[in-house]
């Protein structure tokens, strides 16, 4: 389930050199944003489980006190200029579990992940949120 889609504007993030043969697609990157967020998360106490490639996105894992959880940020550019940037949050976890009462939704975790998501993203460099 997607909790928060943030779109933006911003000239500061580029491709890192032979990251465009770890995507899909030709012209999707982003690995230069999930390595900032990562990093940013880190340092306000979010243990980061894994960067890397999905797709046509970048995916950063992120540690859930109930390890039935899956939490996780999707990030990469919309635009093949590379300054048009997007973001989501996704929260997840098995639907046999919820149905049998054996985890429950980390509802708690993506608004607290969520909330440092919006307090970071105004910190980069030349950004533009209503524009994007």
């Amino acid at each position: 389930m997607c909790e928060t889609e943030i779109c933006f504007q911003t000239d500061f993030f580029k491709p890192v050199p032979g990251e465009e043969k770890e995507m899909a697609e030709p012209g999707r990157y982003g690995k230069s944003l999930a390595l900032w967020l990562a990093e940013k998360l880190k340092a306000r106490r979010f243990v980061i489980k894994r960067v890397a490639p999905e797709d046509t996105y970048w995916r950063i894992d992120i540690a859930c006190p109930d390890p039935a959880c899956k939490l996780r940020l999707m990030c990469g550019n919309t635009d093949r200029e590379g300054r048009a940037w997007m973001v989501w949050s996704v929260g997840h976890v098995a639907f046999w579990k919820r149905l049998f009462l054996l985890s429950r939704y980390p509802r708690a975790e993506l608004e607290a992940l969520n909330r440092h998501l919006k307090e970071l993203l105004p910190a980069i460099p030349g950004i533009n949120m209503e524009r994007a």
